[in-house]
């Protein structure tokens, strides 16, 4: 999918290296050949982008895929149909960090944006620590599709995946179901493109939004 004219893959990518991220990688159904090609051409003198080929039956198990093939150490991801201006970006990054410093398992961007079909809920706590995640309102908040894992958690994401749960979303509550602490940061707009109609908006995001 093209916005303002660029590969979203490839703006994506570009948005992480510029957060710092390294290694960046990007795990990619096997039948979606063209992005990963413009990818390795946008990106062909940058030693830290990886891309895995995956055929996955859920976003858990692509996490999983994914975090098996990423370095020791905390994680920092997001799906592929997010779009965030870049100040939005940064502040999650350095809100993640800050997160997993202090002690966090995980931690997930969370909008008070208007949630579209399919949107997931979070409860937070007076320190907005994630208590809930509902699959509909009413809640004050929606999650963003971004998040950070501490080395903690990464290897429950695999066991979780082979005991057959299934979603990232459910993943997220299993964290919670099982103590661990799981922190929010919160931005202030967030397009999720599920619809041709998010196109547009994601543009205005873009276009109404500073450098970090």
């Amino acid at each position: 999918m093209t916005i303002d004219g660029v590969p979203q893959l490839v703006r994506l990518a570009r948005t992480l290296v510029s957060l710092g991220c390294d290694p960046v990688h990007c795990v990619l159904r096997e039948d979606l050949a063209p992005d990963l090609l413009s990818l390795g051409r946008e990106f062909e003198d940058l030693a830290t982008l990886q891309c895995v080929p995956a055929r996955t039956p859920s976003s858990l198990h692509t996490l999983a895929l994914g975090l098996d093939s990423a370095p020791d150490g905390p994680v920092f991801c997001t799906m592929v149909d997010t779009v965030m201006g870049p100040s939005d970006w940064r502040r999650l990054f350095d809100g993640f960090q800050g997160a997993l410093r202090d002690g966090a398992d995980a931690a997930l961007g969370v909008t008070r944006d208007v949630g579209g079909e399919g949107s997931l809920y979070a409860v937070l706590d007076s320190s907005r620590r994630v208590r809930e995640l509902r699959d509909g309102p009413p809640a004050p908040f929606v999650t963003a599709g971004v998040y950070a894992l501490a080395p903690s958690v990464r290897s429950v994401a695999r066991a979780a995946a082979e005991a057959g749960l299934s979603r990232m979303r459910n993943f997220l509550r299993h964290l919670l179901g099982l103590g661990f602490r799981v922190e929010s940061v919160a931005v202030e707009r967030v397009v999720d493109l599920d619809r041709a109609s998010d196109l547009e908006r994601a543009v205005q995001v873009l276009h109404s939004t500073s450098s970090p």
